[in-house]
């Protein structure tokens, strides 16, 4: 009865603290042969516990013990290679031959039986372990798709939309793709696929360095698009690049072909004779991407390519299949973002022109002035309307007079500063709000506009009594001519009749008016 006692024991504790110190070792192979070796320590230590028992019950049991767990660890190969190792044991324990032929048959057999069984059990368990990880991936894709809806729901933002949608899919979240891009069909031509956002590092240095520190924290969405912001720099350089990228889907390129078939491509080597796949990897050093189509009501508004520069790794098709929900959801959103956005600019821009309209330029005026009175700065209001534009409409028909408005608008914003605020006051009076600007600099703004007004050629403009399109304008300064947004509007028009009662195709500050006045009186 001790015998058999101090038999478990060695037989048991002795494989449970190999198999603790062969959970450090994450090479199965290498796991296998370590217990294997420890099994035949025990087998060594009950033979010379138990000397020449190895024919007793215990010996035999710690043969078969040895057979069934070198069939579990390396199936029935590694089985069969131990039954004929221990045959030696056999006769040396002095069975007869045919006690030999009798363990050796049930060693044969226990070997196949024990290493089918353990092929199917580690087929069901790998079976299992693909299952769990395929469900680990969706619910990580559902859970990230549930947090990107649940923070496009607090903007509508395009800039905003387009970050947070590629923050999902690049690395240390989501789908940790290394780097994805966004290109989008031009609003205004149809044929053209331009450029408009990117995520992600330029080269694979700056990749190694910055990207896989993002992809070690796993960090959730709300904390990656922190990132980003951190990460502005890197991506104004990437984004200078995109936003300069241009094709036309007129010519046989794969995106063309993306737009056209609404299909998934995913390119492995970049073709030399197409188009979008040099530019790509010229400008961005790509060697392989996918591209995917994004599709609102079965129309293609752009594509998404996604590339993984920093690690190198393949681009399976599984990994594509799980980016189209990102991408149906990245379509959907950019088109509600735009509808947004065209409802925000009907409110307050001209619908004829594009620029803001005199609802805008009243809420303008008011918070502009507000932001002067606390910065102690200066402001400039300039008034100006087209001279004899009754006579334009007259000669020409209203539609001409239209297209003539729609020119001015973009003479007066290609020659403002970003932070200027360009405005249709109404019919063909227009307005300009100029912030931190002293009426030298304003006077020298207002006239290098009415010079390019003067010289810029409108259709049929001979017939105007003048002999070209011209316009008058009027300034008022704050604070120095006004003190309420009220009043810096009636002094700039005062300046804008007397820019008119002057021979018009002028620029007069209302201070040269009240001069006019003075001498006059």
């Amino acid at each position: 009865m001790l015998e058999i006692i101090l038999f478990l024991l060695i037989s048991v504790i002795l494989p449970i603290i190999l198999i603790m110190i062969s959970s450090f070792n994450r090479k199965l192979t290498a796991n296998s042969y370590l217990l294997l070796s420890g099994l035949l320590i025990v087998f060594i230590i009950n033979y010379l516990l138990f000397g020449n028992s190895v024919n007793s019950i215990i010996g035999i049991a710690s043969l078969y013990l040895l057979i069934v767990a070198s069939t579990i660890l390396m199936g029935t190969k590694g089985g069969v290679i131990t039954s004929i190792v221990i045959l030696p044991v056999l006769i040396w324990a002095e069975f007869g031959i045919r006690e030999i032929g009798y363990h050796l048959s049930f060693f044969l057999f226990i070997s196949l039986v024990s290493g089918c069984l353990n092929s199917m059990v580690r087929d069901k368990i790998e079976s299992i372990i693909e299952l769990n990880m395929g469900l680990s991936n969706q619910i990580k894709e559902l859970r990230v798709l549930r947090e990107i809806s649940a923070i496009l729901q607090g903007t509508l933002e395009l800039d905003k939309v387009l970050q947070i949608i590629l923050s999902a899919v690049t690395a240390g979240y989501g789908l940790e793709f290394n780097r994805a891009i966004l290109f989008l069909i031009d609003d205004e031509d149809d044929n053209m696929l331009t450029g408009k956002i990117g995520i992600g590092p330029l080269d694979q240095q700056e990749g190694l360095q910055t990207w896989q520190n993002v992809a070690k924290d796993k960090i959730n969405l709300e904390g990656m698009i922190a990132v980003q912001e951190q990460l502005e720099l890197s991506d104004k350089k990437l984004n200078d690049i995109i936003q300069n990228l241009s094709f036309k889907l007129d010519k046989e390129h794969i995106a063309t072909r993306v737009i056209r078939n609404k299909e998934t491509y995913n390119i492995k080597v970049m073709d030399p004779d197409d188009k979008f796949e040099c530019t790509l990897a010229a400008e961005l050093a790509m060697e392989a991407f996918a591209i995917v189509p994004l599709i609102v009501k079965g129309r293609a508004i752009g594509v998404l390519v996604v590339d993984n520069i920093a690690n190198k790794r393949e681009i399976t098709y599984k990994s594509i299949d799980s980016l189209l929900p990102f991408a149906n959801q990245a379509a959907l959103a950019i088109q509600n973002a735009k509808l947004h956005k065209l409802k925000e600019d009907m409110a307050v821009k001209d619908n004829l022109t594009g620029i803001y309209n005199q609802r805008h330029f009243q809420t303008s005026l008011q918070q502009e002035i507000e932001f002067a009175k606390e910065r102690e700065a200066s402001l400039a209001l300039l008034m100006m309307d087209i001279d004899y534009f009754k006579a334009y409409n007259d000669n020409n028909g209203h539609p001409a007079g239209n297209e003539a408005l729609k020119q001015l608008s973009k003479i007066l914003e290609d020659n403002t500063r970003d932070n200027d605020v360009v405005c249709r006051f109404g019919g063909e009076e227009f307005a300009i709000i100029l912030p931190n600007v002293f009426s030298d600099v304003a006077y020298a703004i207002a006239e290098r506009i009415r010079s390019k007004v003067a010289d810029s050629y409108f259709k049929n403009q001979e017939t105007q009594p003048n002999g070209n399109v011209t316009i008058s304008v009027g300034i008022g300064i704050f604070p120095d001519d006004a003190g309420t947004d009220r009043e810096l509007l009636n002094v700039a028009d005062e300046a804008l009749y007397y820019a008119k009662s002057s021979g018009r195709n002028n620029v007069k500050l209302y201070q040269e008016y009240l001069g006019s006045i003075k001498e006059s009186s």
